[in-house]
């Protein structure tokens, strides 16, 4: 009869469940950037967002599968791969060197909070009222450095019960003049 160590078949299990329990979630994650959910723990800033979340999931898998793993040879694959993966995922958040200010304002429909990411170019969030997740509105582009939400060039006009008009200058010569302008539904 053989026998089995049980310290051993306990951490084995432990390691499929935490790569299983990773993968999942990966998957899932992945599903919901591609549909415009970002999840988050917390509003910005500070806060732990979906980049940092997917970074830590994606090294656990790694360390997981490396201790999962006996062979040397599919060691080094595991951890090529889980290098390539950590540098992929990590690779768009270090595309936006630039500085990120980051702006909330309320709707003047409702009680919705919207945030906006500015860094050379800008991206508007709606956030969720527990501040778990933000869904993608639009994009906007301005000149440059210039953050004209953060440095309060901009006013927000009611058109209707159902959408408002965010007017917001491009760029730091013009200041006053708010020729651009996003229109959000509000659902």
């Amino acid at each position: 009869m053989k026998r089995t160590n049980k310290k051993s078949n306990i951490a084995f299990w432990g390691c499929r469940i935490s790569l299983s329990l990773s993968l999942v979630i990966l998957f899932l994650l992945l599903f919901l950037r591609i549909i415009g959910v970002y999840v988050q723990f917390g509003t910005p800033p500070p806060w732990i967002g979906h980049h940092l979340i997917g970074f830590l999931l994606i090294v656990n898998v790694v360390i997981t599968m490396f201790f999962m793993v006996k062979d040397s040879l599919v060691r080094t694959i595991v951890v090529v791969a889980g290098i390539f993966f950590i540098l992929t995922s990590f690779f768009p958040v270090r595309m936006e060197l630039l500085p990120t200010e980051y702006t909330t304002f309320n709707s003047p429909i409702d009680t919705s909070k919207y945030l906006a990411a500015e860094s050379g170019s800008g991206k508007l969030y709606k956030l969720s009222e527990s501040g778990l997740y933000m869904t993608l509105v639009t994009t906007f582009s301005t000149d440059g450095m210039f953050h004209p939400l953060a440095e309060g060039a901009y006013k927000i006009e009611k058109t209707s019960s159902k959408e408002f008009i965010l007017h917001y200058a491009f760029n730091r010569e013009n200041p006053d003049g708010m020729y651009r302008e996003i229109t959000v539904q509000v659902e």
